[in-house]
This record gives structure tokens, C-alpha cells and sequence, in this order.
């Protein structure tokens, strides 16, 4: 497979996962679109997912596929995650970081900065 056609075929996938997500998440919790926690926790997802998808890569297509799915997401989440501004953008940055510690590896930055976040958040809602 020739990255392109991957990348193709593993977007209509994601963009069916991601759509029926983030159509799940706005039902059910009446989510305002501007959380910007949560935007980048379906961001990522949808990256990894799209990621996912790909098979038989070379390692030159492994990393370029990477970069153009989840990696830019998933700095962002370790280096200067957004506070989130609802409930369930909290609930989702804690649950991803529950997943990425027990599928991903013990990944410190990304624990820690989205936990602060989360904390920052927290912390405003009680001070409220």
C-alpha cells in the first residue's frame, strides 16, 4: 500500500468513528463546541485511530503517518494541554489519561499536564 491510499482509507474510517464520537458526546452531554480540552482529546483520538487503521507500513510511512495523525495532538497534550471548560471535557481528558497509562505506557508529561488542567478546571468550579 502506498501511504496515500492508506491514509485514504483509514480517514473514512476515523471520520465515521470520530463523527458518530463526537455526535455521542454532544447528545449526551450537551457538550458547547469550544472546550477546548475536549477538542483536543477527540483530536488525538481521531489520530490515533487513523493511525490504527494503517498496516504494513515502512518505518519512513510509520513516522510520516504519525506526524500527520496524532503526534502534533499528543505534544500538545504533554507540553500545554488547555483547561477544559465543562464537565465532560474533564471527564474525557481523565479518561484518556486512564487509557494512555494502562495501553499507551507510562507516559509522566502527558499524566501530569493534563491532570494540572484538569485540576485547574476543578479547582475554578469550586472556588465558584
Amino acid at each position: 500500500f502506498l501511504i496515500g491510499e492508506v491514509w485514504d482509507a483509514s480517514g473514512k474510517v476515523t471520520t465515521a468513528w470520530s463523527e458518530g464520537w463526537n455526535a455521542a458526546v454532544l447528545r449526551d452531554y450537551a457538550v458547547p463546541a469550544q472546550d477546548p480540552m475536549l477538542a483536543l482529546v477527540c483530536e488525538y483520538r481521531k489520530g490515533v485511530a487513523t493511525y490504527d487503521a494503517s498496516r504494513d507500513l515502512t518505518d519512513e510511512e510509520n513516522e510520516a503517518l504519525a506526524a500527520a495523525t496524532w503526534r502534533a495532538s499528543y505534544e500538545r497534550l504533554c507540553q500545554a494541554p488547555p483547561a477544559p471548560t465543562t464537565n465532560i471535557g474533564a471527564i474525557e481528558a481523565v479518561r484518556l489519561v486512564s487509557h494512555e497509562s494502562i495501553h499507551g505506557g507510562y507516559q509522566p508529561a502527558l499524566i501530569e499536564n493534563v491532570l494540572a488542567a484538569v485540576a485547574t478546571f476543578l479547582e475554578g468550579r469550586a472556588a465558584a
